[in-house]
């Protein structure tokens, strides 16, 4: 059995895998998960980049 997946503690960031931008828009949740767009390229699939935020108030 594959480990779970950890969920973050604080914010999350979503990038696009192509063109590394935060303009990243969910479009709709499908039965196997989300479909994304990104503005600034045009990418558009369901995989996209998780990068977590700091919390406020902790150190790095």
């Amino acid at each position: 059995m594959p480990p779970r997946r950890r969920r973050p503690k604080g914010k999350v960031l979503l990038l696009c895998p192509k063109c590394r931008s935060p303009e990243v828009d969910r479009d709709a949740t499908l039965l196997m998960g989300a479909s994304y767009t990104c503005r600034a390229c045009g990418y558009r699939g369901s995989l996209v980049l998780e990068e977590e935020l700091p919390a406020v108030g902790t150190e790095p």
